[in-house]
């Protein structure tokens, strides 16, 4: 019996340092890029699959590294509080983040 996929939103978790240099929407578009076409190449059932258009970008002191580490190895229990379109909208909120609750996940 093979796998069936459904159209659940998936999110990845990324902590990572870039250069000064690069803007975080060139970064971001490398990394989905090339992980899209990891994916029709590794997975040839998920040939279509797709970024959504939008992300999240959030900068963190070295000092708050471990913190965010530790929340991203613990992404599973975290969703089982709260999903994470909750999660993220909080986290907007938060930090003042102006945002479209209607459209923020596109």
């Amino acid at each position: 019996m093979g796998h069936t996929y459904s159209s659940h939103l998936y999110h990845i978790h990324l902590l990572t340092r870039i250069r000064l240099a690069t803007p975080v929407p060139t970064f971001v578009g490398k990394i989905k890029a090339n992980s899209s076409r990891w994916v029709s190449k590794t997975f040839p059932r998920l040939r279509a699959f797709t970024w959504q258009v939008g992300y999240s970008s959030f900068t963190v002191s070295k000092s708050g590294s471990p913190g965010v580490l530790d929340y991203i190895l613990k992404q599973a229990e975290h969703h089982r509080k709260m999903t994470f379109e909750e999660e993220l909208a909080k986290l907007l909120r938060k930090h003042e983040v102006e945002f479209d609750p209607e459209n923020y996940l596109d």
